[in-house]
C-alpha cells in the first residue's frame, strides 16, 4: 500500500469515492453476515482514509506566496475572510462603496474581493483575510 502522497489525485479521488463503503458498509455488512470470503486486510484502517483527507486537504489548499504580496498599508482595514463573507452576505458590504483585495493577515494580493461575486459563492479560500479601502 502506498504512503498518500504518492498517488496522483485521480487515484486519491477513487479511494476517497469508496472509503465510507469501504468503512462503515462492506465492514459491518461482512462481519455481520460472518461471510467465509472476508479478509481483513482487504480493508485498510480507519487512520488511513485520515492519511489520505489530510493529503487532499493539503493539494487542495494553496499558501499564498508572500514575495507576490504587498504590506498592507495602514489606511486598510484589515477583516477577516469569513467575516467579510458573512458581512457581504448581509449587504454590509457593497461595490459601490469601496474596493477589497484578498490577503493573509500582513500582506495585501492585487486580487479583487468583490462584495457582489461573494454574495453568489465565488470566494477565494487560499486568503484568509481581505483589505477593505472604503471611498
Amino acid at each position: 500500500m502506498k504512503m498518500p502522497n504518492e498517488y496522483s489525485n485521480k487515484e486519491l479521488a477513487d479511494l476517497l469515492k469508496n472509503a465510507a463503503g469501504n468503512l462503515s458498509v462492506r465492514w459491518q455488512y461482512n462481519l455481520e453476515m460472518d461471510d467465509p470470503d472476508f479478509k481483513v486486510e482487504e480493508v485498510p484502517d480507519p487512520g488511513y482514509f485520515v492519511l489520505l483527507l489530510e493529503e487532499v486537504a493539503k493539494r487542495l489548499y494553496k499558501e499564498p506566496i508572500t514575495e507576490e504580496l504587498e504590506p498592507i498599508p495602514a489606511y486598510g482595514l484589515c477583516i477577516d475572510l469569513y467575516d467579510f463573507v458573512q458581512s457581504c452576505k448581509c449587504w454590509s458590504y457593497m461595490d459601490g462603496d469601496g474596493s477589497g483585495y484578498y490577503a493573509t493577515a500582513t500582506h495585501m494580493s492585487n486580487e479583487h474581493a468583490n462584495p457582489s461575486e461573494i454574495r453568489i459563492g465565488k470566494v477565494d479560500y487560499n486568503f484568509t483575510h481581505v483589505v477593505w479601502f472604503n471611498k
